[in-house]
């Protein structure tokens, strides 16, 4: 590897070795490679970020697509209205055991979820 000096603060030098000391790191340069590691990622998040919207840019989404996106949003708090809060936990014990959901539950949320898109699909009839 090679060996770079830098300089530092007073009060970051102390965060690094106060990092040491708490055994989180093994040495100060593995508290600078971790912290270069996350830099990396950041900059790797940002770089699909912008990705992601340029994309979107150049496909936009459809009315339809919104349509279908808000139609299904509005199904599962349709069908979970009931249910009890969700826990990230494994093994949740509230929700272990929870009845099914009524057939006549996801019936309607399904009339209701047809119904938007035709709808849906009428305005783009229109719209053409």
């Amino acid at each position: 590897m090679t060996q770079i000096a830098i300089r530092l603060s007073p009060e970051e030098l102390a965060e690094i070795d106060r990092l040491v000391a708490g055994h989180r790191y093994g040495s100060r340069a593995a508290v600078i490679r971790d912290a270069l590691a996350g830099l990396r990622r950041a900059e790797r998040d940002r770089e699909i970020a912008e990705q992601y919207r340029r994309a979107y840019e150049q496909a936009p989404s459809t009315d339809e697509e919104v349509a279908w996106g808000w139609a299904g949003a509005a199904a599962l708090a349709e069908i979970t209205r009931d249910e009890p809060g969700w826990d990230s936990g494994a093994g949740n014990v509230e929700t272990a055991g929870a009845p099914p959901l009524a057939l006549d539950q996801i019936e309607a949320v399904t009339r209701e979820l047809l119904g938007l898109v035709e709808a849906a699909a009428q305005q783009g009839r229109r719209a053409s």
